[in-house]
């Protein structure tokens, strides 16, 4: 069965004002932890992906990736990293 993890990302405390990155790490600091949480789901061909918690919800500021969107499109652009869920579909039952 295909894996979707929803809410991936930077909490410390569950606090929308103080769990968050921002405050903490560099943006190039938290997006090298995101590629490495991304390299290590990439191992298990069942993940498809994850979603980085939060873009755009002022209720939780210390998790907004807006400040850090041109390095994400940066380090993004020109990569495909998108499965298809054909080859997720065919795996063998764990």
């Amino acid at each position: 069965m295909p894996i979707i993890i929803t809410e991936a990302g930077w909490d410390d405390n569950g606090n929308p004002q103080t769990g968050g990155y921002l405050g903490k790490i560099s943006q190039q600091q938290y997006l090298g932890i995101l590629k490495a949480y991304d390299a290590a789901l990439m191992q298990d061909p069942y993940v498809l992906g994850a979603t980085v918690f939060q873009w755009g919800d002022s209720n939780w500021p210390s998790f907004d990736l807006a400040p850090m969107i041109n390095l994400f499109a940066a380090d993004l652009s020109g990569q495909s990293r998108i499965r298809s869920y054909k080859t997720v579909r065919t795996l063998p039952r764990r």
